[in-house]
């Protein structure tokens, strides 16, 4: 459901400034307000290019004085058929905009000629003379013209609002142009001395005032353009309620971040693609857009679920579980995404190595819906259904057998005895399996299974020990660390049994994400993460850098003797 809407979508909006602009319409002063993003100069440069309107444009973004603003005005002439144009002072050539005039006078020409900046506008203007031309090229060159001033809310503070808008009655009463104007209200109203010269000349000088809303679907292909891959997730995401994105410059942005994931993540599952996608978008929103539900400094301020879900503040609960429910997952994805967001750049590697992760969840979660349908049998009724449930177990082993995890392999031993079906057969089959893929976090259950029903297969298992031994890297063991996953028994050992010197050397060695790998690790406590700090105390009375970063990264102490001594 969407948000109530506060003013007009952008086809009524045309349809208001369509009407302004017909020539029987008397309002001189349109006004089109509206928050940042959401598309008012857009919908306006468009709108009058589409219609073959010319037309004066100038922003008061930084401008200081309206002698500027009717500088710019001139300099920024909008034809029908567009032609190159130069900049404000450096590339403004007086002669050349006077063809976009067909009545000018004797006297504008002549004052051109002789004023001694034309080369080189410039380098040597004076105000006076400024004054001067952009005083006849408003009489002459602008009269009876539409004229677009936008960014009210923008303007230096050197400019008051009241000589702003007094400008713009001006044009009306004295050259009779037809004004558009733009700007975002709710930053004018900040000012209460702005608030009331707006609201004074609202009733003066303003004719026609609309606000400018649109719907996230309505500027979506603005931000995003036609047949976006993920059209539909990103649309549904937009549209849900309370969210209604329609900042334009947050949707570009928003098209960038997935352009640049988009590449890494396209063999990925469906669904993981999918979730992978949500959670840059939520990622993105709660980064840049300010009326999304969730800011994400808030969210990485509460320092993750298990700080979040104790703390006292209720509130700071509820940011989470708002944050969950929006698609964020907290995961190293949720890590590498924010960084890719903040920084633009992000490790494709590990991003790669994680969807894999996710992909392997993803497919254990269906053999597991897979395996509950096949023992629909026992849960319907007491009636003799041992040939069924042998039936469909049989045709579940068949395909799935080696791609169980453990507990649905619990599960078929409490069913099997039951149902007369061979399970050691296909419990064989999975354990060959577990052995050639050889996950280390899985060592121990493999020998206590291998050991008491299957002996012969010991020393398969133990010759994949000793080639992952030989293997075995302090990064690696630690990244998987920082993960949470759960280490081995070997890799534990391995990480205990590295000397100090193993532990500077590898210190020593570069790696992007050096820091946090290191910091994980000194938090887990035992004798590797001891070994570390000694490390680190060695090398920090090796340099005054190296003592900086082993006190301030680290919070290591490196003038206690017990730890230098080892």
């Amino acid at each position: 459901m969407s948000k109530p809407k506060t003013g007009l979508d952008r086809s009524k909006a045309e349809k208001s400034l369509e009407s302004f602009l017909d020539l029987k319409n008397e309002a001189k002063v349109f006004v089109l307000k509206g928050e940042w993003g959401v598309g008012k100069t857009h919908l306006v440069k468009e709108f009058l290019s589409k219609k073959g309107r010319e037309y004066y444009y100038g922003s008061v973004f930084g401008i200081s004085s309206i002698n500027e603003l009717k500088m710019q005005l001139w300099s920024n002439f909008q034809p029908i058929k567009k032609e190159e144009k130069g900049g404000i002072f450096s590339k403004l050539d007086p002669r050349k905009m006077l063809k976009h005039t067909e009545d000018n006078s004797e006297v504008v020409k002549t004052l051109i000629e002789k004023i001694p900046f034309v080369g080189d506008i410039g380098s040597g203007a004076t105000s006076a003379a400024i004054s001067l031309i952009s005083h006849v090229l408003i009489n002459e060159m602008l009269k009876g013209q539409i004229i677009c001033i936008d960014d009210l809310e923008r303007r230096s503070k050197k400019l008051n609002l009241d000589e702003l808008l007094g400008f713009v009655e001006s044009l009306t009463e004295e050259i009779n142009s037809k004004i558009i104007i733009i700007y975002y209200e709710g930053k004018i109203n900040e000012d209460p001395e702005a608030e009331n010269i707006l609201r004074e000349y609202r009733e003066k000088v303003i004719d026609i005032e609309i606000e400018l809303s649109p719907n996230a679907d309505e500027n979506f292909y603005i931000g995003f353009g036609k047949d976006d891959p993920d059209e539909k997730i990103i649309f549904n995401y937009l549209n849900r309620e309370y969210i209604q994105t329609n900042n334009i410059r947050v949707l570009k942005k928003l098209r960038q971040i997935l352009d640049s994931l988009r590449p890494q993540i396209k063999d990925f599952l469906p669904s993981v693609r999918e979730q992978i996608i949500e959670e840059a978008i939520f990622i993105t929103l709660a980064k840049f857009d300010k009326k999304f539900p969730v800011k994400l400094n808030d969210l990485l301020a509460l320092g993750g679920h298990s700080k979040a879900l104790v703390s006292k503040n209720k509130e700071d609960g509820n940011l989470y579980l708002s944050a969950i429910n929006l698609g964020y997952s907290e995961s190293l994805i949720s890590e590498d995404i924010i960084r890719l967001v903040e920084t633009s750049v992000y490790d494709c590697k590990r991003l790669i190595e994680k969807g894999k992760q996710l992909n392997e969840k993803e497919e254990q979660n269906k053999i597991n819906e897979a395996l509950t349908e096949a023992c629909i049998p026992l849960f319907e009724s007491f009636c003799g259904s041992e040939q069924e449930l042998h039936s469909n177990l049989m045709q579940f082993l068949e395909k799935y057998c080696p791609f169980l995890d453990f507990p649905a392999l619990v599960k078929l031993e409490d069913i099997a005895n039951a149902v007369s079906l061979d399970l050691p057969k296909y419990k064989k089959i999975w354990l060959e399996y577990q052995i050639d893929k050889f996950e280390t976090s899985e060592i121990s259950l493999l020998k206590s299974i291998i050991l008491k029903d299957f002996p012969d297969l010991m020393t398969k298992l133990e010759e994949k020990i000793s080639r992952f031994e030989q293997t075995m890297d302090i990064t690696q063991i630690l990244i998987k660390l920082r993960r949470n996953d759960f280490l081995s028994e070997e890799e534990v050992t391995y990480l205990n049994g590295r000397t100090v010197e193993n532990y500077k050397q590898w210190l020593l060695e570069k790696h992007s994400d050096k820091y946090y790998i290191v910091k994980q690790a000194l938090g887990k406590g035992g004798d590797f993460s001891q070994t570390i700090e000694q490390a680190m105390a060695e090398l920090a009375h090796k340099s005054e850098l190296n003592a900086l970063r082993a006190r301030k990264l680290y919070n290591v102490d490196i003038k206690n003797e017990d730890l230098l001594q080892g």
